[in-house]
Formats: structure tokens, C-alpha cells, sequence
């Protein structure tokens, strides 16, 4: 900083001047800022919604991916709606508050939301801590992830495998009743080719047997077959050491 001296008339005498080295302050704003950009980064991409909430003054800060998730263009139209936002789904958005006593937290609370629209439905995995601020007050910070997408898939998942499970016995039940249905006649066969042979049938009528007998065989190991599969996907496996 310069500053000029002048005489009576006007004439310059000398100049007093002084400066301080803000090398430090200068290298901090640059840290600074370069914090900043990293920050709005994150928050431009972040998938997970990010708030802090105070019962007295609202929501001091949501990031884009919060606004995004609960529909909303910007943080003063979120706060316009004050408590309102919350009896939208007092089941659900109130998790977002939902701590007992002074101080606490809990974390992956799986909640589903509901909306005024039935698209606006989704699940929601929320994570929150309440502390107690000098200066605001209550405060509430949170971090809400979308997990609507892990949840169909899983939900999917059970009812196929329900449905899975119901295939099963239904195929376990056809085995069953098939190879004892089948089992009968089959015996009856054999026993009509029996009586047969003991009426001493003539060369050809002995072949034709045989061929009927040896057909009948194959249909009764393949029931055999059967049967042993259904005993051997009901019995329970039991391991032992041996030496």
C-alpha cells in the first residue's frame, strides 16, 4: 500500500508505503476454492441424498440427488412446504427425523416412500444422526440412498423362487402318483405273460411274448428309476468321518 506526500503548493515530497505477505492467505483461498469445485463435483454426481434438518428453521441443506429423489426443483421450493413436506407421508418421511432422546443415530433403515402419484413410490436405505447445535438448535443430519431398483429385484426374486418351490412339489406329487399308476398295470402285464408261457404257446407266439415281456422290463426300470429319484431328492444327506 502507497501513499503520496505533498507539499504546500501541491509538489510531491515522498511517498510512505508498507505491505504485508499474504503468500499463506493467498495459497488458502486457492485451497479453498479448489474444496469448493470438489464439493459441488460430488454433490453433482453423489446418487445418495444428503440433508440436514432443523425443526426450527427446516431443511438447511439438501444436495441435488435429496431434491432429485423427493421430486423437487430447489431447496427454497422444498422449505416453502415446511412441516407439509413431512404429513405427505408421515409413515414414511418422518424415518427421516425419527430418532428418540437428546442424542442418537441408526443406520440402513430400509423405509418405503410414498408420494401424492403412485411413480413417486420407492424405497428408500436412510442413515441418521441428531445432535444438538448451540447455535440452531436440534439438527438432524441424514443420507438417504434409492434402493427401489434392489428391492423389486429381490422382492422378484422371492416370488420366483415361491414359485419355484410350488413347480417342484407339484413335479415331486407327478413323480409319485405317475410311477405308483404306472407300477400296477405293469404288473398285471407281467403277470397275463406268465399264465401265457404256461400254456406251452407255439414258436412264434413264444417270441412275441419275449418281445412283450422285454418291453415291459424297460418300462418298469425306468418307473424304478423314477422312484428311486424321488426317494433320493427326499432323503437328507448326512455326512460322517470315516478312516
Amino acid at each position: 500500500r502507497l501513499t503520496p506526500i505533498y507539499d504546500d503548493d501541491g509538489n510531491l515530497q515522498f511517498v510512505l508505503g508498507y505491505g504485508f505477505d499474504i503468500t499463506d492467505r493467498k495459497l488458502a483461498e486457492e485451497r479453498a476454492a479448489e474444496n469448493e469445485k470438489l464439493l459441488a463435483s460430488i454433490n453433482a454426481n453423489i446418487q445418495d441424498g444428503i440433508y440436514r434438518y432443523s425443526p426450527a428453521r427446516g431443511f438447511l441443506y439438501v444436495n441435488d440427488a435429496f431434491l432429485r429423489i423427493f421430486r423437487y426443483q430447489s431447496q427454497a421450493e422444498l422449505n416453502a412446504e415446511g412441516k407439509a413436506f413431512f404429513r405427505k407421508d408421515e409413515e414414511g418421511r418422518q424415518v427421516l427425523i425419527d430418532i428418540q432422546g437428546v442424542q442418537g443415530s441408526f443406520n440402513n433403515r430400509e423405509v418405503l416412500f410414498r408420494g401424492e402419484e403412485e411413480k413417486a413410490r420407492f424405497w428408500g436405505l436412510v442413515s441418521c444422526s441428531k445432535r444438538s447445535d448451540p447455535k440452531e438448535g436440534i439438527i438432524y443430519d441424514g443420507m438417504i440412498a434409492d434402493v427401489t431398483e434392489f428391492k423389486e429385484s429381490e422382492q422378484l426374486l422371492r416370488k420366483t423362487n415361491k414359485a419355484l418351490r410350488q413347480k417342484n412339489n407339484e413335479l415331486d406329487r407327478f413323480i409319485y402318483s405317475a410311477s405308483h399308476d404306472l407300477r400296477a398295470p405293469l404288473t398285471s402285464i407281467q403277470g397275463v405273460l406268465q399264465l401265457a408261457e404256461l400254456d406251452e404257446p407255439s414258436a412264434d407266439m413264444q417270441y412275441y411274448l419275449g418281445l412283450i415281456g422285454s418291453s415291459v422290463n424297460k418300462l418298469e426300470n425306468f418307473v424304478n428309476d423314477l422312484i428311486d429319484y424321488y426317494r433320493n431328492a427326499k432323503t437328507q444327506q448326512s455326512y460322517h468321518q470315516i478312516d
